[in-house]
């Protein structure tokens, strides 16, 4: 790891790296800063910014240890005004995000699908690695904005990595999770730590996960309905043949009993089962009833 020195001036010289309008991206600004990508943090707070380079540092000693090639790393910190900023990582010049490839008309379901069994190999290749287990390390803020498809190389990969938890560390905002008063009936299984941010654990990457589905699926925001409209899809979820077991592990995420997620079982969701359940959706028209 190195320490890259800018001035206030010198981040004039760099282009801003800009990207789709419909991805949310508030807390730092990207650059191209010769081969790679620079994140600048937009926040001066002391706090946040100290809590960030206490992950990054985390991630920088660690990594050289990790097989998971899917995760842009961070590779330098930055410094503008001799004060703590950002970060570079790795420029993953031609890419899709995936929450841009969801949305799309002129993408199959069939490859959406593939793109889903692909974040959840990922998810699972995280939560399994037993060195990042060992600094209690979970991806902080997952949503489908967070995951690109690299086109070069020809595989996902999940970016935000800064947005992570390791212990000793503060939450993060998670898209999905904050106030999500759904949650807060669980106190043991989805924790809030003293800014009311839910502290990442495995409970949390299966519940973001099983949104993921759930959106990819419905069409709608699924964080935000109420869990009668979430039992009303689930329902429909069944009557399209969708695989039991699977249904079972997205009703768990609102009970009391930990969180659990067989990834194989994603391999029973197919385009067909999709296209029934978007049939009895319209037919039964849950959202207004």
């Amino acid at each position: 790891m190195e320490i890259i020195r800018l001035s206030e001036k010198d981040m004039d010289k760099y282009k801003k790296y800009e990207i789709h309008n419909d991805i949310l991206n508030t807390e730092a600004n990207l650059y191209i800063y010769l081969d790679y990508i620079l994140k600048i943090f937009k926040s001066t707070d002391n706090m946040i910014l100290d809590n960030k380079m206490y992950i990054l540092n985390k991630l920088f000693y660690i990594k050289k240890y990790i097989d998971i090639k899917e995760i842009v790393w961070p590779n330098d910190l930055v410094k503008v005004g001799n004060i703590d900023r950002g970060y570079t990582m790795n420029f993953i010049k031609e890419n899709s995000n995936i929450s841009l490839i969801f949305k799309s008309d002129k993408v199959s379901m069939e490859d959406k699908l593939y793109f889903l069994r692909c974040i959840g190999k990922i998810l699972e290749k995280v939560e399994n690695d037993k060195y990042l287990r060992y600094i209690d390390f979970h991806l902080g803020d997952i949503h489908e904005g967070n995951f690109i498809y690299d086109n070069k190389n020809n595989m996902l990969r999940v970016i935000d990595i800064d947005s992570s938890y390791v212990e000793g560390s503060m939450a993060s905002i998670s898209k999905f999770l904050y106030l999500n008063d759904k949650l807060w009936d669980f106190p043991n299984k989805y924790p809030l730590d003293n800014n009311n941010r839910h502290i990442p654990n495995k409970n949390t990457t299966i519940i973001s996960y099983v949104y993921m589905i759930l959106n990819l699926i419905t069409g709608y925001y699924t964080p935000d309905i109420s869990i009668k409209e979430f039992c009303k899809i689930l329902n429909l979820l069944n009557m399209s043949d969708f695989n039991k077991e699977l249904l079972d592990m997205f009703i768990n995420v609102y009970k009391k009993d930990d969180n659990y997620f067989d990834y194989d079982l994603l391999n029973t969701i197919t385009e067909s089962k999709v296209n029934k359940y978007k049939e009895l959706s319209l037919k039964f028209d849950i959202f207004n009833k």
